[in-house]
């Protein structure tokens, strides 16, 4: 099953209506995904997967900010590290650059989302 596959039978199963977009060219990059939905980088949510131990931390942030590693530690208070690309697919079921923000193979203790993706719809 692909991946916008997973993610359109997980809004089905949970009675989710919306439209899936699935592009042609890569959306790997956050400015990749606004290019091909013809938005602004600041619109596009991208999720980041660090991990404590083995536990994953997801980050859903707006397209052009970056994370403080310090500032996410403070918050967890715990050491965390970026995830590479094994662990991310293992904890989610979906490769980097592919992460969704939901609809991943592990529930997630520690989720954390950018306060400036509350001003778009």
């Amino acid at each position: 099953m692909s991946s916008a596959e997973k993610i359109q039978e997980f809004l089905k199963e949970n009675n989710v209506e919306t439209k899936v977009l699935v592009f042609s060219e890569s959306t790997r990059t956050s400015q990749d995904a606004a290019n091909q939905a013809g938005c602004e980088l600041a619109r596009i949510a991208k999720s980041i997967v660090f991990k404590t131990g083995e536990e994953p931390v997801l980050v859903i942030t707006s397209g052009p900010n970056k994370v403080s590693q310090k500032k996410l530690e403070a918050l967890i208070d715990g050491k965390i590290e970026k995830a590479d690309a094994d662990f991310v697919y293992e904890k989610t079921g979906f490769p980097i650059g592919g992460v969704p923000a939901f609809c991943h193979k592990t529930p997630m203790k520690h989720i954390f989302i950018d306060e400036d993706l509350v001003k778009f719809e």
